[in-house]
């Protein structure tokens, strides 16, 4: 029976040893097997981080130059800034003048209407006086002493102040009016060889006429009222004239 467990002991002993043995060769095929993939891992970010550690490099030289890029950019802008700054102050300045060059411009344009205007007023006068110059010659002139010749003379006149003044042709007609009566007392003069007493009836005839009397009278309202019209229009010439100066 002792014998009977001493083999039974060695069995035992010798399947132990034998498990251990076959345990720790598993074992170790296991742990090889783990040892290569892990370095087979390994190898692998290896490559991962060396790819990663390249492109780490190309995004620091991208960075690099997104810098340089980036100051040069900050140089033009600061450039273009300052050309902007420069312009806008230029384009004021430019502004103003305009400004001013429309405000001069329309002060010209208002001054140069304001002196067209004067200048046409002036033109104007002037051609009224060019036709006070005939009516000054026709007041100066002796009026007729036949009836035709003085009816031609008063009609000629007439025209001509129909020209300058319409308003006063109607003194030109009260004259004409009355330019028969006037030439008949004329023409009922005594002749030469007439007494003392027939020059005086004719005279005091003349004194009881009122259509004759009217024709002398209207003929000085009228020479009166031209003389005024012609210094009228000699004054407006003056006003004219200061108003351009």
């Amino acid at each position: 029976m002792r014998y009977l467990r001493e083999i039974t002991y060695v069995v035992l002993v010798v399947a132990a040893i034998t498990c251990f043995i076959l345990g720790y060769h598993l074992g170790q095929a296991y742990m090889a097997q783990e040892v290569e993939a892990r370095r087979v891992k390994i190898d692998h970010l290896k490559k991962e981080i060396l790819g990663l550690e390249d492109r780490v490099k190309e995004l620091e030289d991208e960075l690099m130059e997104l810098k340089s890029k980036n100051s040069e950019l900050l140089k033009v802008r600061e450039t273009l800034k300052s050309r902007i700054n420069e312009l806008t102050s230029k384009l004021e300045k430019v502004t103003e003048e305009l400004k001013e060059a429309k405000r001069v411009a329309e002060e010209e344009k208002a001054h140069g209407a304001e002196l067209e205007a004067k200048l046409s007023k002036l033109s104007r006068a002037v051609e009224v006086l060019k036709a006070d110059k005939e009516l000054l010659v026709a007041l100066k002139a002796e009026v007729p002493e036949t009836r035709e010749d003085a009816e031609r003379f008063w009609n000629d006149t007439r025209e001509l102040i129909e020209r300058i003044d319409p308003n006063m042709a109607p003194m030109i007609d009260k004259i004409l009016y009355y330019l028969d009566s006037y030439f008949d007392w004329i023409e009922a003069a005594p002749p030469e060889n007439a007494t003392r007493e027939e020059v005086c009836e004719w005279l005091l005839n003349y004194t009881t006429n009122f259509e004759a009397q009217q024709y002398g009278r209207a003929i000085q309202d009228f020479r009166s009222a031209a003389y005024n019209l012609i210094i009228s229009h000699l004054n407006e010439v003056l006003i004219a004239l200061e108003e351009v100066r």
